[in-house]
């Protein structure tokens, strides 16, 4: 594969004054034989099949979970896609036919996002660039002397400067902002656990120093110089400051032991360490779901093998077209219901990743099938556990998170 960008051709441009254009920041692809592209994407098309929906559709176990009397609970899983993936692109091309022959092609809905506490697509192609604008330029400084030897020290100069412009060039054709859409497809199963909001807070323990208990005394605008004389213990805590400093140094010549510790032993007294606990970082939340299958007819079998299977597809990453790179998975959405509805009881969930998921065909003891099903499991037990993407601030907690 060719270089992304030809700098050296970019370089000599620059070294003889004349104009550099796009094209010269154009990638550089080989393109593939169609016959064998054609081939594999009618091959990536049919795997695809299980995923694609020509409606909206929800995938539920058991049955009829939320709408009824004995289940008026539910957790509804929406599943939120690139608007360049696969699924995405081919949901666009899936077409139904009515009775009348009428067509009617999927629009899916964009995913909006704004409220949360992360970076927009726009926001990360922006850093993105700036990133990319400040790493080129260091990496055509470092490439001058070896494509311009020669060269003018004011053509040197041109190259290095002409790095951030590279670089802004660069970042517009290899980042490609990418938005969410809602896909076709969502999974309803029944609340198999009291539903917990949990929240942590992550705060550091640090030592401010005995200094900080004399911070009024330089808010008076006492000198440091007038501190040992001003205030009582000053000189004493210097002195045992450098008595420990110069305790230390036989440590460099192998003697061991604490011996700066035996003027705090020979006092009975220690400096006042000021210690704070400073506040760092929310963590990110993170939902578990363990669900038992026990299918009661074909029907909700396959309505289990959806469900496994929607989960296991867009937790993974695909792969890109040049299977140079792996595209970012789906995100979930997950909500509470009660009689159909939201549950507006209950706090809400922002969007997650699902990270693990296990599936165990089978109770803990034994395997067991389906009589006259082709060795479906009688029992089939799945885990999932999810981590939430924002980290929350009370502005979302008062939007009920």
């Amino acid at each position: 594969m060719e270089d992304l960008f030809n700098i050296q051709d970019v370089a000599a441009k620059l070294v003889s004054g004349d104009s550099v254009s796009d094209n010269s920041f154009r990638v550089s692809e080989t393109p593939p034989d169609s016959s064998d592209e054609k081939k594999r994407e009618k091959q990536l098309l049919n795997k695809l099949q299980p995923f694609l929906f020509s409606t909206s559709q929800v995938f539920q176990y058991p049955l009829n979970v939320g709408e009824s009397e004995e289940q008026p609970h539910s957790v509804r899983f929406y599943i939120n896609a690139r608007s360049n993936s696969r699924v995405a692109e081919n949901t666009k091309n899936v077409r139904q036919f009515g009775p009348l022959k009428a067509e009617y092609l999927n629009k899916l809905l964009p995913v909006d996002s704004t409220d949360e506490n992360r970076l927009t697509a726009e926001q990360n192609k922006a850093v993105g660039k700036v990133t990319s604008i400040g790493v080129t330029a260091g990496i055509a400084t470092k490439l001058v002397g070896a494509i311009s030897k020669g060269a003018s020290p004011l053509a040197l100069t041109a190259i290095a400067g002409g790095g951030g412009y590279l670089g802004a060039k660069g970042a517009d054709a290899v980042i490609e902002t990418t938005s969410k859409v809602r896909t076709l497809g969502a999974i309803e199963l029944y609340v198999a656990a009291p539903p917990v909001a949990q929240y942590s807070a992550n705060w550091e323990n640090k030592e401010l120093g005995a200094l900080a208990g004399l911070g009024d005394n330089f808010k008076n605008g006492i000198g440091f110089e007038n501190l040992l004389k001003a205030v009582p213990g000053v000189g004493e805590l210097g002195a045992r400051g450098a008595i420990k400093a110069a305790a230390n140094l036989p440590g460099g010549v192998g003697i061991s032991g604490e011996l700066g510790a035996s003027i705090d032993l020979a006092s009975g007294k220690v400096a006042n360490p000021y210690k704070e606990q400073l506040f760092s970082n929310m963590g990110f939340r993170q939902f578990a779901f363990n669900y038992k299958f026990n299918p009661r007819n074909k029907q909700e079998y396959d309505n289990v093998q959806k469900i496994i299977q929607l989960f296991k597809y867009h937790m993974h990453p695909e792969v890109s077209p040049n299977r140079l790179f792996l595209e970012y998975p789906s995100e979930f959405e997950i909500e509470y219901h009660y009689n159909g509805r939201e549950n507006k009881n209950v706090s809400k969930i922002s969007t997650c990743a699902l990270t693990d998921v296990k599936i165990t065909y089978g109770n803990q003891d034994a395997f067991t099938t389906i009589k006259d099903m082709n060795g479906a499991p009688a029992e089939i037990n799945m885990q999932l556990a999810f981590t939430e993407l924002e980290t929350l601030t009370n502005e979302r907690i008062a939007d009920g998170y």
